[in-house]
């Protein structure tokens, strides 16, 4: 599949590193976008299930996220409030400029990479 652009789509990557003091870091690098938000989605998940104390997730990698990205991340942080695990996210000025146009800078936990 090609995008309007007949360029060729980049994929979703996600790589997983375990820090200390239960810290978990989820690098994400790509387009997130609804061909590929469901791979975000199940790496939120499986993330989720390690229930780690700090759950950063890094995007400075990704090129394009779209709402459904959005969607994700505004699901995690909630996930993430109700079972007590500290959420930092780390946007890449793409996703920075999408949180703020969308009104979320304030409801995301977004730090500076």
């Amino acid at each position: 599949m090609t995008d309007t652009h007949g360029e060729e789509p980049i994929p979703l990557s996600v790589s997983v590193t375990a820090g200390p003091h239960s810290e978990l870091t989820l690098a994400i690098a790509g387009e997130v976008d609804h061909v590929t938000v469901a791979d975000l989605a199940d790496a939120f998940d499986a993330a989720l299930n390690r229930v780690p104390a700090t759950l950063v997730v890094d995007l400075g990698n990704v090129e394009f996220c779209d709402s459904t990205g959005l969607a994700q991340l505004i699901r995690l942080n909630g996930l993430c409030h109700v079972v007590g695990i500290d959420l930092q996210v780390k946007p890449s000025p793409a996703v920075r400029k999408l949180v703020t146009i969308a009104g979320l800078d304030e409801l995301l936990p977004l730090v500076n990479a």
